[in-house]
């Protein structure tokens, strides 16, 4: 033990000077020291002296400290040795022991300092000495400073790695709310371990938090304030709606916020995430945990990785109005403007009523759910989920690889890429259906809709339900393998061609003017329509018989091939078989 530091305990021991001055010397002492050998490592907010004249410029101001505390002053020279001289009536030095070496000098005053008298001051400074978080370290702080607001707190120049403070004990006073003043345009960063929080916005000056102070530690930076929380309990907090940004960084435990303007960044390890009745700027993440964002305005992000997620009436109105109509080419500039909600999941559910915007979805977890959903555009990405969108007015882009993809109740285009996905579309208003499938099947009733399909392999249906249903507009069917089935409708125009499979054709009429081109080169045609219908026919089929059940009259035949017309004539129907047979009937009931 050098002689200073033993000086410094000699000190204390003997009640000269307090454990507010002997901390500061030792940690000075201690400092220089390191200084000395080049062995100090501090962060770059603080400076250490390492120079010769530094380290006695510190020495007097630490000698200058200890005489301010003394009640008879002590003269103090610059080799510690000469210390010893002093007119405490407790210390029995003689004029013999001014010349002693130093090892004589250390083992007598180790003597005089009692181990139990070291304890002692150790206990002392420990009693007097709090500490506060500061991005993720902890300064030591005198507690008699942080009740003196006109005294500068001591701060040690070194930081330590955050510890858990907790005691095995709790003081119910301890809960009392604690209420900071917040200035306007700040920014709160929270830090937590595993509690959950619930955080409020209110329009107070104030930042107010409920729950144990002593797991609690802010530390502030100009308009920046840092909360560290290192308890498993629970916290309620009250943040100014002056604040312009909360971030939140949880390892576990539940987030409740509400009621808050300002963006928001959140993220939690395996806890849930709930927001609501606020605005601003929104992205919440976390792995394990569920997302719920309820009655939220602005832009928003919500992602997990195992959780689900769940938006409700999200946007307003005002931004749907001006995006209502279909989207084209020239409006695409509108979705700057247009509110971006993102949403993401690995593994979990995902579900999005009532909201408006720039919709963006994309989830691997069982269902993927969107209701009463309009704004700019929908794209969704899937695989494996059942997709199922509901109550849908805007424009919708969807990618699915297996699962199901149920779209009903719509009012804008849809285009659909679907691997080895069955797709269900009922219910459209004027709009127009792009679908690229290879595999699973298309089922399309009572849409509204001009329809164009390209599909590897699956059965393709199509139907009105009755008669009365508004005419559907261009069909255009292009498969490779499967069989085409049109049910009971008026068209305007029908494309189907088809290279393994069959066709079957119900209808009442095509709109004036329209066509019907049916081809497959490897199945059969059958081709039903209202004896009142109007046509032209051209049938050509393979050796096979060409079968005519109503009263067309024949103007042209050959052994496959023929031409005739019904009522008149009137619209085209062209029905090609090379390699099958075309029944021609009549409609029935």
């Amino acid at each position: 033990m050098d002689e200073e530091t033993l000086w410094v305990l000699k000190m204390l021991a003997e009640k000269r000077i307090s454990a507010q001055k002997a901390d500061r010397l030792l940690r000075a002492l201690e400092l220089l020291k390191e200084s000395e050998e080049g062995k100090v490592d501090t962060p770059e907010s603080v400076e250490i002296k390492s120079d010769e004249t530094a380290q006695e410029q510190i020495i007097e101001e630490i000698k200058e400290d200890v005489e301010s505390e003394q009640d008879s002053a002590l003269e103090i020279a610059e080799n510690p040795d000469e210390i010893l001289e002093t007119s405490s009536e407790e210390i029995d030095i003689s004029q013999e022991q001014e010349n002693i070496t130093h090892k004589d000098f250390e083992d007598e005053q180790l003597e005089e300092v009692s181990t139990e008298k070291f304890e002692e001051a150790q206990e002392q400074i420990e009693e007097n000495i709090t500490e506060i978080a500061v991005d993720n370290h902890v300064i030591l702080i005198e507690k008699e400073n942080l009740e003196d607001e006109k005294e500068e707190p001591i701060i040690a120049e070194k930081r330590y790695p955050v510890e858990n403070s907790q005691t095995d004990t709790e003081d119910e006073n301890d809960r009392n709310a604690v209420i900071l003043e917040i200035a306007n345009d700040s920014e709160i960063i929270f830090n937590n371990e595993n509690s959950n929080l619930t955080i409020h916005g209110w329009d107070q000056d104030q930042l107010k938090f409920e729950g144990h102070k002593k797991h609690v530690n802010i530390f502030q930076e100009d308009n920046r304030f840092n909360i560290d929380i290192d308890n498993n309990g629970e916290f309620t907090f009250y943040i100014p709606l002056s604040v312009t940004k909360i971030r939140l960084f949880s390892a576990s435990g539940k987030m409740n916020i509400q009621n808050h303007d300002c963006d928001m960044f959140i993220s939690n390890g395996s806890g849930d995430i709930y927001v609501r009745d606020s605005m601003g700027s929104l992205k919440a993440k976390t792995i394990g945990g569920n997302i719920a964002v309820e009655d939220y305005k602005g832009n928003t992000r919500l992602q997990s990785e195992t959780g689900s997620i769940l938006a409700r009436r999200i946007g307003d109105n005002e931004e749907a109005d001006k995006s209502i109509n279909l989207m084209t080419q020239t409006d695409k500039d509108d979705s700057s403007r247009a509110l971006e909600i993102n949403v993401q999941t690995e593994s979990g559910d995902i579900s999005l009523e009532d909201v408006i915007g720039l919709i963006d979805v994309k989830g691997n977890g069982e269902i993927i759910r969107l209701s009463g959903c309009k704004g700019q555009n929908i794209s969704v990405e899937s695989k494996g989920a059942k997709v199922n969108l509901k109550d849908i007015a805007t424009s919708i882009s969807l990618k699915a690889e297996g699962g199901e993809v149920a779209i009903e109740d719509f009012f804008g285009n849809v285009k659909i890429e679907a691997k080895e996905t069955p797709i269900l579309l009922t219910k459209s208003g004027d709009a127009q259906i792009y679908i690229n499938s290879d595999g699973g099947g298309i089922n399309i009733e009572d849409c509204y809709a001009d329809v164009n399909v390209n599909s590897e392999k699956g059965d393709i249906y199509i139907a009105g339900g009755n008669l009365s249903f508004a005419a559907m507009g261009k069909i255009e069917l292009r498969m490779k393998n499967g069989n085409a089935y049109l049910d009971r409708r008026t068209f305007e125009n029908i494309l189907i061609s088809i290279e393994n499979g069959n066709a079957e054709v119900s209808m009442e009429k095509l709109n004036s003017g329209g066509f019907g081109n049916i081809s497959t080169h490897k199945g059969d045609i059958k081709f039903q329509v209202s004896p009142k219908f109007q046509f032209d026919l051209m049938a050509q089929a393979s050796k096979k018989k060409i079968h005519l059940e109503l009263p067309i009259e024949i103007t042209e035949k050959e052994k496959n091939y023929l031409r005739g017309t019904l009522n008149n004539g009137g619209a085209k129907i062209n029905l090609v078989a090379p390699e099958g047979e075309i029944f021609v009937q009549a409609l029935t009931d």
